[in-house]
């Protein structure tokens, strides 16, 4: 009977690993498609392309990190952090079930929610979905002059919300690390 519940226990964390590194995929596609579908010859660079992606791939690593330190809440929240991101476009909406994949492993293996798990999914989610919203929701309209003519955008990714954007990603994956090795010392 053991040999099933760990078998079971080997699976469940197989799935939740491959749906955290489906997030990072569908993050770095993200930044594929928003590059693709930019103007050529308008202000956004390699940059602002990758930035409009990290949130996602961020949210996945914070689950991947979760799912290969044996630290649950992580895949909670990086699962958490994912949803909102998805639903800014039907390109995130695949994405959808390896959040929802990762959150439900990540649940699974819970015994109990301590003030340090809550505070850390509180800054974890703030930096990943608030870094992401700030670049969506700031509106920053450019006009640029191509070969063909004249172009224009009302919301481009400018280069200080791409650095802001990685700044909190930064942050947010330093924080996941250290929440991670303190749980694995307790």
């Amino acid at each position: 009977m053991t040999e099933i519940v760990d078998a079971l226990s080997r699976s469940r964390q197989a799935a939740g690993r491959v749906a955290a590194v489906l997030l990072v995929v569908a993050g770095a596609a993200f930044a594929l498609i928003h590059a693709a579908a930019g103007d050529e010859g308008g202000p956004e660079g390699w940059l602002e392309h990758l930035s409009f992606g990290l949130p996602l791939m961020a949210a996945g690593v914070v689950a991947l990190i979760g799912s290969l330190e044996r630290a649950p809440w992580l895949m909670v929240v990086g699962g958490a952090a994912a949803v909102p991101i998805c639903l800014v476009s039907f390109v995130g909406v695949p994405a959808l079930l390896p959040a929802g994949v990762v959150i439900a492993v990540g649940a699974s293996g819970l015994r109990a929610v301590s003030t340090r798990d809550v505070l850390t999914a509180t800054v974890l989610v703030t930096l990943l979905v608030g870094g992401f919203g700030y670049e969506v929701l700031h509106q920053d309209p450019a006009q640029w002059e191509t070969a063909d003519g004249s172009a224009g955008s009302s919301n481009v990714v400018t280069t200080a919300e791409s650095v802001v954007v990685l700044f909190a990603v930064s942050v947010a994956l330093l924080v996941a690390g250290l929440y991670a090795r303190a749980d694995r010392r307790s």
